[in-house]
């Protein structure tokens, strides 16, 4: 029987250009890799990853136990995409989508923040280290991490 914390897990940032989705997906995965014996932790900037990469590639880390940390600093996913992204991985492991809803003055990509976020912060209302506090628990509560 595999245990929850062997499992691997993915974390998918959703938000607009520029509202911090970058900075919380390197902040994360410092702040992880800090974790003594922790599990592989990878970033996936999928701004770098052809998109139609993205499922399959995040599905096999997670698969393998790895905790993967998906985020994309120059575009924003679809719906259908992002539907898709967590269909995929959800059949490899666990599925976690971290919407980071700081507006962004005059941008002009249209935004919906997903309705099924398990974690959602804004900038213009808390720090960094607020959110990174909250998913760290989040997943400690969820078991991918013994402390």
């Amino acid at each position: 029987m595999v245990l929850k914390f062997q499992l691997g897990f993915a974390l998918f940032l959703s938000g607009l250009p520029g509202s911090g989705v970058g900075a919380l997906s390197y902040a994360l995965q410092a702040t992880f890799n800090q974790f003594s014996g922790a599990r592989h932790i990878t970033l996936l900037d999928a701004a770098s990853v052809p998109k139609e990469s993205v499922p399959f590639v995040t599905a096999e880390l997670v698969r393998s136990g790895a905790g993967v940390i998906i985020a994309n600093t120059e575009e924003v996913y679809s719906t259908k995409e992002a539907a898709n992204l967590k269909k995929t991985v959800s059949k490899a492991g666990s599925f976690i989508t971290v919407s980071v809803e700081t507006p962004v003055e005059g941008s002009k990509v249209e935004y919906t923040a997903p309705e099924d976020a398990e974690i959602t912060t804004n900038f213009a209302k808390e720090s960094i280290n607020v959110a990174i506090q909250r998913v760290v628990l989040y997943l400690e509560e969820q078991g991918f991490f013994k402390f």
